[in-house]
């Protein structure tokens, strides 16, 4: 029998599985999408995507059209004890997060990112997505080094396999592919039962007495929760709050009296969606099973909708991955390479998670902690560290990889979790500069090393590795060899040939 053999399957098609696809189609790897709607989700989370997640978006070709879809003209914060009462701190956090980057983040619908990046996708040529098939088994055991993925279709049944070298899970938190491959996803934060609601009201808008606001944290001992539009135009809005209720079905719950008392007095509403979900924060232990079989996303770390960190974290995992499993693919790498997915994201990971941590717990249990007249001040550095993530979201750097030459002395401290100072050294992402009025985004390659030269030597020929030559000082450093995923993997000041061919390379 003729087997559907791929280089990739990837199971889950959400925005980080067509991510993932989108990545490996710029290689040209025949790639298989197993997902198990047919839509997108339509569900309130995962709005905001920071700067660095837009720069991604043009190594994808897709910022524009995401900043097209774009629905909100607010874009603060604002903490406040209802709809209708006293606001304790509001954060620009255009203000906060336009550091040093030329793309500012965006709020949009997770189905409207999801729904962007598959049209993307559909321009590929190497890359099948299966809708309505859900991955239901993941077999290693094969003796021809070839995984086998059972997939279930929910329209007819049908049971079918397929087949690749490697597989990638982006199926979420509660993943079929980490459950198969026997990886155990560890609680760093007791579970929370969160009920998760997009409503929609045509009143809602003209009945808040305090300034618009793209998120208004609600905060009080009795009703905290959050509340915030989705699409102004069409009067959608959404709301989170925790529930510690028994209730196991969510149709007997009076959520209409819940977002009355959250808001501060009673609007019209009409329920779109609404679901009970359990917040958790959960982080795998391994990243990969023998570098075969590998987690990213919400299957690798489970997050709370606090912060802005989850997709943001997950798009960071993609293109980390995907470029490491092209080039393995394509002969360009040794396959141990691929164990510096887990090296340099899983840190990483933690760090952001301890963060959306924080911010959950305050959000939830700080209300019940001081007195009423302490909210203010207290507040308002709540929504200070909240908001000032910039260093956690776009500082971040791979210190500890066998693909980073750092300098000698070279400080491993971690960027301060509130501000973003951009650094052109090993381990960290490029720093922006503008070229002929683009973005040196717009220029570097997804797919090749690229070696910068700013006002050194330009009759450079190194097998496997492109060559930008830009006025002198434009960096620190006059050679900098950056990863196809934009980090900085080399900085020097003298052209070392030899170190250069052994990080391209890599043990090959």
């Amino acid at each position: 029998m003729k087997r559907n053999i791929y280089d990739v399957i990837i199971s889950g098609g959400g925005p980080s599985g067509v991510a993932f696809a989108i990545e490996l189609s710029l290689h040209g790897i025949k790639t298989l999408v197993l997902e198990k709607h047919d839509e997108p989700m339509y569900c309130a989370r995962a709005q905001f995507l920071n700067p660095r997640t837009m720069e991604f978006m043009l190594r994808w070709d897709t910022c524009d059209a995401m900043r097209k879809k774009n629905m909100l003209d607010v874009s603060n914060f604002m903490w406040c004890s209802a709809l209708n009462g006293d606001m304790y701190s509001s954060v620009e956090m255009h203000d906060y997060h336009n550091n040093h980057s030329p793309e500012e983040m965006i709020e949009i619908p997770l189905w409207v990112t999801e729904g962007v990046l598959r049209s993307r996708l559909d321009k590929s040529e190497s890359v099948k997505m299966l809708k309505n098939t859900a991955v239901i088994e993941i077999n290693t055991s094969n003796s021809d080094d070839i995984i086998e993925v059972k997939a279930e279709n929910s329209k007819t049944n049908e049971i079918q396999e397929f087949y690749a070298k490697y597989v990638v899970g982006c199926d979420g938190a509660n993943s079929i592919v980490r459950k198969s491959i026997g990886i155990n996803f560890t609680k760093l934060a007791s579970r929370r039962r969160m009920t998760n609601i997009l409503f929609e009201s045509s009143d809602l808008f003209n009945k808040i007495q305090l300034d618009k606001a793209a998120i208004y944290f609600i905060i009080n001992k009795n009703h905290p929760g959050v509340i915030g539009p989705v699409d102004p135009s069409n009067n959608l809005w959404y709301s989170l709050f925790y529930d510690d209720s028994e209730m196991k079905d969510i149709e007997h719950s009076d959520i209409s009296s819940k977002l009355n008392k959250m808001a501060g007095f009673e609007f019209e509403k009409k329920l779109v969606n609404a679901t009970y979900w359990n917040m958790q924060i959960e982080l795998a232990d391994e990243y990969s099973k023998n570098n075969r079989v590998f987690l990213v996303g919400d299957s690798a770390h489970s997050f709370a909708p606090t912060g802005g960190l989850g997709l943001n974290t997950a798009f960071g995992d993609v293109t980390n991955l995907a470029w490491k499993i092209a080039h393995v693919i394509k002969g360009k790498l040794p396959e141990s390479v691929l164990s510096t997915y887990q090296q340099e994201r899983r840190s990483i990971a933690y760090t952001n998670l301890t963060k959306a941590e924080e911010n959950a717990k305050a959000l939830i249990d700080l209300a019940s902690q001081i007195a009423p007249e302490e909210y203010p001040q207290a507040y308002a550095k709540l929504s200070r560290r909240h908001a000032l993530s910039a260093g956690i979201g776009m500082g971040y750097a791979y210190f500890d990889s066998p693909l980073v030459k750092l300098h000698k002395d070279q400080s491993l401290e971690p960027m301060e979790a509130s501000k973003y100072a951009p650094k052109d050294l090993p381990g960290y992402f490029l720093p922006n500069v503008t070229l002929n009025g683009k973005s040196i985004y717009r220029t570097l390659s997804a797919t090749d090393w690229t070696l910068i030269v700013s006002g050194g030597q330009s009759d450079i020929n190194i097998d496997g590795v492109n060559v930008i030559e830009l006025p002198k000082d434009t960096y620190s450093s006059t050679y900098i060899l950056i990863r196809p995923d934009w980090h900085i993997s080399y900085a020097s000041n003298e052209l070392n040939i030899e170190t250069i061919n052994s990080l391209v390379n890599s043990g090959k």
